[in-house]
């Protein structure tokens, strides 16, 4: 645990000799519920490879902001992401006989 953890070390969940982590990145401990501590790239045991990758650094900080919104964690519906799918179901469907049967 880092040292500034000390004080409230023996209120604090770990696994193994890592803090234990709930969905939302916040630290299961025995105080108050509507206090939570949250954390980032500190359960690599618990969630893998993807704990410490910085391409989900900001979807791990978009789940502890829905945690402190209180809201469910969803994609936004005015932003869907960077691929329009209209425009993907427009692409031809090249059958078998316009690709020739060179296989």
């Amino acid at each position: 645990l880092p040292g500034f953890l000390e004080p409230i070390a023996d209120r604090l969940e770990q696994i193994g000799n890592e803090l234990a982590i709930g969905e939302d990145f916040s630290v299961y401990w025995d105080g108050p519920r509507d206090r939570r501590l949250f954390v980032q790239n500190a359960c690599l045991g618990q969630r893998g490879l993807a704990d410490p990758n910085f391409g989900l650094l900001a979807w791990r900080a978009r789940r502890i902001l829905d945690s402190l919104l209180r809201r469910a964690p969803c994609a936004n519906p005015e932003h869907l992401g960077f691929i329009n799918r209209p425009l993907t179901e427009c692409w031809p469907d090249l059958g078998v006989e316009q690709m020739g049967s060179g296989i």
